[in-house]
């Protein structure tokens, strides 16, 4: 696929990215993988190059509860504190005036399908000036600092009444490995990765792993080597399933194909069709994802993804209420990570698609637009 190969090189040349790894696939195989640059000193990227995936842990976490709930061990409408009553403790920050936090009890306790789905009430505080503030006045750990305490955010607003991105999936973690009895990464090996021969899928990188190389934008366009990374100290004292794996493109890939294929890969059978089905249902109804403007601008730009189509939410994924012309159809269900770690599977049109480099901030303009470029032709071509 020269074209789609070509597309690659051209966006490390003109430095809309430090360097990338794309691939396409279908339900009966991969079709395509290209690569250009290197990824780790003089070593060249690939579909075996070991990237943080962050946000694209999600997906992984939201499997694992749906394997729980196909065994009746778990339902999706249960109250979080059933299972954890320590989240009995999660207040709702009103607002701020100065230094001083106001609370107040949530209307409403939060259900493990909320936590899925973002209608928990956490948000992020790179999305939220409010939390921000708040996280940097009280001198509080982040999600991000690998401590338990750091999953104590409090609420932004009270469970089911809005979609806000945000720590519900940390929380889901915790409900896997509670229910199951098994550590989240153990359980992850042996329901996820090993079943699907995600052979390289870890929440450890061994020594003889590559791992790819952190590039930041410069303010001047440019890139630069990151001086420290961003990933959770190792080891942290658990894992957060909302950012803690690291993947390559080549075990991605074999994940979303299991997806196109309805909950089994090559003879293996994660969870039913039936299951698979309502997992890749909306579950937002009348709420849709909106537009988050970014307050964190060296993380992440403004949340935004294809503004003018409506979007929803499965129980793993963001989802496509509306197609969009030359790209993505109905249906289609998205996400990404934090370094410009980015995935869909369009179930119409048997495609599923990973692209991943390791640069901040998310959402970078340049990156963007050589996916979009490299989407438009994946449709054009594979379509």
């Amino acid at each position: 696929m020269q074209y789609l190969d070509d597309l690659l090189h051209d966006s490390v040349q003109r430095r809309q990215v430090p360097y990338i790894v794309a691939s396409v696939g279908r339900s009966a195989g991969t079709v395509w993988t290209g690569q250009a640059g290197n990824a780790a000193g003089d070593i060249e990227a690939s579909d075996q190059t070991l990237f943080r995936i962050f946000s694209m842990t999600k997906a992984i976490a939201a499997t694992g509860a749906a394997i729980l709930a196909e065994r009746k061990q778990l339902d999706w409408n249960w109250p979080v504190a059933a299972v954890l009553p320590q989240s009995n403790s999660l207040e709702v920050l009103d607002g701020m005036r100065g230094n001083v936090a106001f609370f107040r009890r949530p209307r409403s306790g939060t259900t493990l399908l909320q936590l899925a789905t973002h209608q928990s009430g956490l948000a992020y505080e790179y999305y939220d000036p409010v939390l921000a503030h708040y996280f940097d006045r009280s001198g509080k750990p982040t999600i991000i600092s690998g401590l338990k305490k750091g999953l104590l955010y409090p609420f932004r607003f009270d469970p089911g009444t809005r979609w806000r991105y945000g720590t519900g999936i940390d929380w889901l973690g915790l409900v896997i490995e509670t229910i199951d009895g098994r550590p989240i990464d153990r359980f992850c090996r042996e329901e996820i990765f090993e079943p699907l021969q995600m052979t390289h899928t870890v929440f450890e990188p061994g020594r003889a792993d590559v791992v790819g190389d952190i590039f930041l934008r410069r303010p001047d366009g440019g890139l630069t080597a990151a001086p420290v990374d961003v990933a959770a100290p190792r080891p942290p004292e658990f894992y957060a399933m909302g950012h803690a794996l690291y993947s390559t493109p080549a075990d991605y890939m074999r994940f979303l194909r299991m997806w196109l294929n309805h909950g089994e890969l090559d003879g293996r059978r994660l969870i039913s069709t039936d299951t698979a089905t309502s997992f890749l249902a909306d579950q937002l109804g009348e709420l849709t994802l909106p537009e988050l403007s970014s307050c964190v601008p060296r993380s992440s730009h403004d949340f935004v993804f294809f503004p003018r189509a409506r979007k929803g939410h499965s129980l793993g994924f963001a989802r496509m209420q509306e197609g969009v012309a030359g790209m993505r159809s109905e249906g289609s269900q998205f996400w990404g990570g934090l370094l410009n770690t980015h995935f869909w599977f369009d179930t119409r049109r048997d495609i599923a698609v990973v692209v991943m480099t390791q640069l901040l901030p998310f959402l970078d303009p340049p990156f963007m637009a050589a996916m979009a470029g490299l989407e438009k032709s994946i449709y054009h071509n594979f379509a």
